[in-house]
């Protein structure tokens, strides 16, 4: 198990805006690489009313439980994350919900939450003024969307040179969700 405090910076992008960024930082298709986000919640939705995340994460043969819950600010974010086997994996999947007082980690959770679907991410990370600049392209719910984020250490300068960025590429700030929220959003709308 591990926990860390996330900041990041986050800004929805057009189908040109996100281009235009990967030409900008030189970035090809083999840049990129495939991710799974599987959202879990209670059926009413306990975890999204206390502004948490639970999700598992599939990157190749690495497998994430993570928690994440607000931070002191709304560009940080508390994580707490597992690793677990493919085998594990593979029955949390396949069951649609996960024990979660199997897990010592998470026992601050419900004991059970239940699988809402998945959100696959092709995405590319760069080196840039002391932090991550992330490229996300997202699929969910029959819906895509791009999204530049930026991950860093100190709030005030990556705030700095996240908005510095946009300006210099001419894209406009946007409120931007966080993936789980645009994620159930949509899942709600669709449930009617």
């Amino acid at each position: 198990m591990s926990s860390q405090t996330e900041i990041e910076f986050k800004n929805l992008l057009t189908d040109e805006e996100f281009n235009s960024l990967r030409d900008a930082f030189s970035l090809s298709d083999t840049d990129f690489h495939s991710q799974t986000n599987t959202y879990f919640d209670t059926d009413d939705f306990q975890l999204k009313e206390a502004k948490k995340g639970f999700r598992l994460r599939v990157v190749g043969d690495r497998n994430e439980l993570t928690l994440k819950s607000p931070g002191d600010n709304p560009h940080t974010m508390l994580e707490i994350t597992e690793l677990i086997s493919n085998e594990k994996r593979d029955q949390i999947l396949s069951q649609g919900y996960i024990d979660t007082h199997l897990y010592q980690a998470f026992s601050q959770l419900p004991n059970q939450v239940n699988a809402f679907g998945s959100l696959r991410t092709e995405r590319a990370e760069v080196p840039y003024e002391g932090g991550l600049l992330v490229f996300d392209h997202s699929y969910y719910m029959q819906l895509e969307d791009f999204e530049v984020e930026y991950e860093v250490e100190d709030l005030e300068a990556g705030r700095t040179h996240f908005y510095d960025l946009l300006k210099k590429h001419n894209i406009p700030t946007r409120q931007t969700d966080k993936k789980i929220a645009r994620f159930m959003k949509e899942a709600l709308r669709q449930k009617g």
